[in-house]
């Protein structure tokens, strides 16, 4: 199993997401965490992240796959199948179904505009795990008030253009449209 909560993530997006580049990796990452802690999964553990410059990235899992460049990561056939528990994977599912539509360059875009992010990108310092939950609660924790990602086109979401926005009573919601 991997060695510890950030790089067990990155497993377990790797092995649900095919030509995933490590830029796309951090984020879905950030995504799967802050979203899976928002909505009361318990068994991730601690995952950490940071803001540099092309968005939050959780060290542990840069420096697993900073050799890789721009080239997708492929586990190797012999990697431990990373598991958790029922909801939790429910989640990173629905994640990873919505988040994943994006390019690489799309998801560092749309985490340009997280709060967590914009709060701490100009020190390029530590995210506090609290503002992370408490950010995508916000966003993902009211029924009938989940919207898409600003970048994730063809799905009513034009927030970016000022029209209006389709909302969604959950995550699983959107992630069926």
């Amino acid at each position: 199993m991997a060695a510890n909560p950030g790089t067990k993530l990155s497993s377990w997006v790797l092995a649900h997401k095919k030509d995933c580049t490590h830029l796309a990796l951090q984020k879905l990452c950030f995504y799967g965490y802050g979203i899976a802690r928002a909505l009361d999964a318990t068994d991730l553990g601690l995952v950490t992240f940071e803001a540099w410059k092309h968005g939050p990235v959780c060290p542990e899992v840069w420096f697993e796959y900073k050799d890789r460049g721009r080239e997708p990561i492929r586990l190797p056939p012999t990697a431990p199948i990373v598991r958790y528990d029922e909801a939790t994977e429910d989640i990173l599912r629905d994640v990873v179904c919505v988040y994943g539509e994006l390019s690489a360059w799309e998801l560092r875009e749309q985490s340009h505009l997280e709060t967590p992010w914009l709060n701490h990108q100009q020190r390029q310092s530590g995210i506090p795990d609290a503002e992370i939950v408490e950010h995508f609660r916000a966003k993902f924790g009211r029924p009938g008030e989940v919207m898409a990602p600003e970048y994730l086109f063809g799905t009513n979401s034009f927030a970016l253009d000022g029209l209006p926005v389709a909302k969604f009573d959950s995550l699983k919601d959107l992630a069926n449209e």
